[in-house]
């Protein structure tokens, strides 16, 4: 969860840095500014010691020669199953060493982010990736000492503990590929006691005890207050530590409860819909209840909507099914706050296709960016980026560790090198480092490692040296280390980016998921192909979510100095499965973060205690504070669902710029606006549309093209609406009709299709005697074509040398067979032709098709125009719809004088999609989706282009809904795809 470090004098903190991206503030310390440590979460305001981060998160000694003590045959240990760090672990002195300082082997923290998760039995929780995930492979790794609490079938991935002493019987079982330890993705907690109550600006009244000022400051209380929304009928999922297992907040839930600051049975507001906790955290050592700190911020904002809550702390697989979990269990709008340091910078991860996958069926989702900025001399320096490896020799004490490193990364892109990154920080401080490299999970080619230096005596003190060679299709490009400065002077340290094998060449970037005391950073600015600065990685980047920097709740001209910065760009891919991805085409790049919200607000036990009142701060408090305005902007539009797409476009509009440091790659569009993106939500009732009689025209809403026959429901925006119908041969079409459909209620509209007759005129002898009927002009040597019942006039146009046939009056009767009429030309050698100068026209359809042809909005003829004299110049030819076939566009041809111009109107044919959903769910919102446009309710069957498309199904109270398909269409033939919802249990 990101929380970062830092906030108001007189703050008492043990907090440590932990969660998604740790972050960097400036707080005053012993005379100097720290950039201390932080996670998703709240900042504390005056860290008691500095040296709380270092003695307890951040690893201690440095070592004699190299990373993890007992390592000394690094290549066996790489060629082993376990990682390295488990390796060492294994192996004296660390094998009957203390958990601190096998922590320090390893340079990991003690605790909190980054650090081994432990069971209170000292049981290590492990990532053991297997060949299969049999009952009998699950089987044999109990017997071999895993207590499995998580099995990923899509990754072949067992989670779960394993003491430490038992690691070399679990790598023995022959279906295990490798096991590498879990690192904590976040933990923290305060220690002082709340008191007082936290008062709003304004008149603005909430029901709890505690209030966040985000109520305000996104304009949240206007939004509920212009519309009397508050979330109801929205149910909001939470992911985070835990919620409520710790025993020692300043509150539990069931006194927060009680004071009205979470729903359940007794709060005195009325909210006494429980929080509904699907999944709690297994592993309760250093768990916060951060899930409960996030879940008082949407109750403050939308105490209507149903909360829900799920651990993201069981193991990153564990987090990703989750997610779908909490979507199954009915949450819209989903919430997050954590980051696994795992998770891939340069292709989606696991997380991210949960959220993809969510946010394909209807769900929106919100993550926090992150707290991983860090500022030093006014430049963003949380990270450094290389567009590919560039090899030269290693400094001493790499090779002297061991001679299999090939070489080592220059950092200069200049013509000389500089194998080392130099780093001053203060006394105190410190940092956790993330290192990878672009190459896909489960395709590893290259193994990488990093080193820290101590620049003054060049000796190796901190480093990863994990495995990626042995095997490189479980293997993942991640390095993960941390470093503290537990000298009484400032000290320069030196990373070191080593190969150990494999091609040189990938792109390589490092971030500081947490830092503190960084006072400067040698290479500082992007410059020749170097990127520096960005901090957002893995889904805190998500392409299909919404990634939530921070702004405090008290400003609005300046984001929090922590927040992460964008953009994250992709390179290959999603890691889905044990198939590795392939590159992508171009790189992705991922503007984020998409938006800002508020961090800082006041809540009942969670983040610092600043002056009597608990605060909230990081991107783990802004990104509920949006979610939570989501779940606002959702209830307007009830009955309907609320898209993405709707969803960024309304915050995009109503933004507000953060002046100050605020770019796009700060706050993206800007602090988001609950009332202005409110006032863009639309509530929505139903269509429905039928023919009359039932024929096959598609029906066009709004130029959407919906289904054909009609639509049996499909949801719509409360107001006006055009219902047009598309052709079909041998009836009238209805006129287009607007109707004003009003929310939450069904508006019927019915096209009638009036039946035509079908004429039939010809010429004898067979003349160029253009007919006209009605006065319009329709073809020459005769036509076949409908036309409406009733009374019509057929004349004849005279042809040089013949006199023409009088007109003729006939009357057309509806569905009773063809009218035939015939003018009978007489041959006379003085007769005059038709006066000129005339041109003529052809026509064809290609294939040939019963299109009624138009020229200049006359209808002329069916099939084709055989030839048609016109006066000169510039036409206009249309084509009517035909079933199953693309219409042409129209044309333009130019008809000379004199002479001929030929067209030809080609008619691409199309493929029948019959979509059903079983249950047939009429008028409840099973909306099917073709490509993104809403089609219809519980069914579809209608034509669209060749080719692929995908086939959604929309959101179902109670039920689960089907999974999104992919179907091929091909020309004249009919596809089938049945989505199943299943009964919510």
């Amino acid at each position: 969860m990101l929380r970062p470090w830092g906030s108001a004098p007189g703050d008492v903190d043990t907090t440590r840095p932990e969660e998604e991206s740790c972050g960097v503030v400036a707080s005053s310390l012993g005379g100097f500014t720290v950039n201390v440590v932080s996670s998703r979460r709240r900042t504390p305001a005056l860290l008691v010691l500095v040296a709380s981060l270092l003695a307890l998160a951040v690893a201690g000694p440095a070592h004699a020669a190299g990373p993890y003590p007992g390592l000394t045959d690094l290549s066996a240990a790489k060629r082993s199953k376990l990682s390295p760090r488990l390796y060492a672990l294994t192996r004296d002195p660390l094998s009957g060493a203390s958990a601190n300082a096998q922590a320090d082997g390893v340079d990991l923290p003690r605790s909190g982010a980054g650090s081994l998760v432990r069971s209170d039995s000292g049981a290590l929780m492990v990532y053991v990736r297997v060949t299969d995930t049999s009952d009998a492979t699950l089987g044999e790794l109990r017997a071999a000492g895993v207590a499995p609490t998580h099995v990923s079938n899509r990754y072949r991935v067992v989670t779960g503990f394993v003491m430490p002493l038992g690691l070399s019987r679990v790598a023995s079982v022959a279906a295990v590929r490798s096991v590498s330890e879990a690192i904590r993705p976040q933990t923290s907690r305060t220690g002082a006691k709340a008191a007082g109550k936290a008062t709003l600006v304004g008149t603005f009244v909430t029901c709890g005890s505690r209030t966040s000022e985000g109520v305000r400051h996104i304009a949240a209380d206007s939004a509920r207050g212009s519309y009397e929304v508050d979330g109801t009928g929205i149910e909001v999922g939470i992911l985070s530590d835990s919620y409520d297992v710790t025993g020692g907040d300043a509150t539990s839930a069931a006194q927060d409860i009680a004071s009205g600051d979470i729903p359940g049975p007794g709060n005195p507001c009325g909210r006494l819909s429980p929080v509904s906790n699907l999944d709690e955290i297994n592993d309760t050592t250093d768990a916060i209840d951060e899930g409960r700190g996030m879940a008082q911020i949407v109750h403050d904002l939308a105490p209507g909507a149903e909360l829900s809550f799920a651990s993201a702390f069981n193991g990153l697989f564990s987090f990703a099914d989750n997610i779908d979990v909490l979507r199954e269990a009915g949450s819209e709008v989903i919430v997050d706050d954590v980051i696994y340091f795992d998770e891939p910078m340069f292709q989606k991860g696991p997380v991210d296709i949960a959220i993809a996958n969510v946010v394909a069926d209807g769900a929106l989702y919100f993550t926090a960016a992150g707290n991983s900025n860090v500022i030093v001399g006014g430049s963003n320096v949380g990270s450094y980026e290389a567009p590919a490896y560039r090899p030269v020799g290693c400094p001493a004490a790499i090779t002297a560790f061991n001679a299999g490193y090939g070489d080592c990364h220059d950092f200069d892109t200049g013509a000389g090198a500089d194998v080392t990154d130099n780093i001053t920080v203060n006394p105190g401080g410190g940092f956790l480092s993330v290192f990878q490299w672009a190459q896909p999970w489960n395709n590893v080619g290259t193994d990488l490692d990093v080193f820290l230096l101590n620049s003054a005596t060049g000796a190796i003190i901190a480093g990863s040296v994990e495995d990626q060679e042995t095997d490189p299709s479980t293997a993942i490009p991640s390095e993960v280390y941390s470093w503290s400065n537990t000298t009484g002077s400032p000290m320069t340290v030196q990373v070191v980016l080593a190969r150990w094998s494999g091609a040189p060449a990938p792109r390589v970037k490092f971030l500081f998921a947490g830092a503190g005391g960084i006072t400067s950073i040698q290479f500082n600015s992007s410059t020749g192909g170097d990127i520096v600065g960005p901090t957002v990685w893995g889904h805190s980047g998500t392409p299909e979510g919404f990634s939530v920097g921070a702004v405090r709740y008290d400003t609005r001209t300046t984001p929090e100095a922590f927040s992460s910065r964008g953009p994250r760009t992709l390179y290959f891919g999603p890691a889905d499965g044990t198939t590795p991805a392939g590159p992508l085409g171009a790189p992705q790049v991922v503007a984020v973060p998409h938006m800002a919200a508020t961090d800082g607000g006041a809540n009942t036990f969670f983040g610092s205690n600043v002056g009597g009142t608990w605060r909230f701060f990081g991107t783990s408090a802004a990104a509920p504070h949006a979610a939570a305005a989501a779940a606002l902007m959702w209830e307007r539009e009830l009955p309907g669902t609320l898209s993405r797409a709707a969803a960024l476009s309304a915050f995009t509009a109503t933004g507000h710029p953060v002046p100050t440091q605020g770019g796009p790659t700060a706050v993206g569009l800007g602090l988001i606006d609950a009332l202005g993106a409110a006032d863009l939500m639309v509530p929505t009732g139903f269509l429905r549309v039928t023919t009359s009689p039932a024929v096959p025209s598609q029906i066009v809403v709004d130029g959407e093209i919906r289904d054909n026959w009609g639509l049996e429901w499909v949801k719509v925006s409360a107001g006006q609406h055009t219902v047009s119908f598309t052709d079909v041969q041998g009836y009238a079409t209805p006129v287009d009709q607007v109707v004003n459909v009003t929310a939450g209620n069904t508006t019927v509209v019915t096209g009638t299709f009036v039946p035509q007759a079908l004429l039939r005129v010809l010429t004898s002898p067979a003349v160029p005697g253009t007919i006209t009927v009605d006065g319009i002009r329709r073809n020459d040597w005769g036509m076949w074509t409908y036309f409406p019942p009733g009374a019509h006039q057929v004349c004849f146009l005279a042809v040089l040398a013949f006199l023409p046939p009088t007109c003729q009056n006939i009357n057309l009767a509806a569905g009773t067979g063809n009218a035939d009429v015939t003018g009978l030309y007489t041959a006379s050698g003085g007769a005059p032709g038709e006066p000129g100068p005339l041109g003529e026209l052809r026509v064809t359809t290609s294939p040939a098709l019963p299109s009624q042809i138009s020229v200049d909005g006359n209808v002329t003829d069916n099939w084709g125009l055989t030839w048609l004299k016109l006066t000169p110049g510039a036409k206009v030819v249309g084509f009517s719809d035909v079933e199953g076939w693309t219409t042409p566009a129209n044309l333009n041809p130019n008809v000379p004088s004199g002479g001929t111009a030929t067209v030809a109107g080609t008619f691409v044919q199309r493929g029948l999609l019959r979509v059903t959903t079983s249950p047939a769910i009429p008028g409840n919102g099973a909306t099917v989706f073709v490509d993104g446009v809403p089609r219809n309710d519980f069914g579809n069957w209608t034509w669209y282009p060749t080719g692929s498309h995908e086939v959604c199904y929309g959101f179902v109270d109670g039920l689960f809904s089907p999974i999104c398909q992919t179907v091929t269409l091909t020309a004249g033939n009919q596809t089938t795809v049945s989505g199943t919802y299943v009964t919510d249990p």
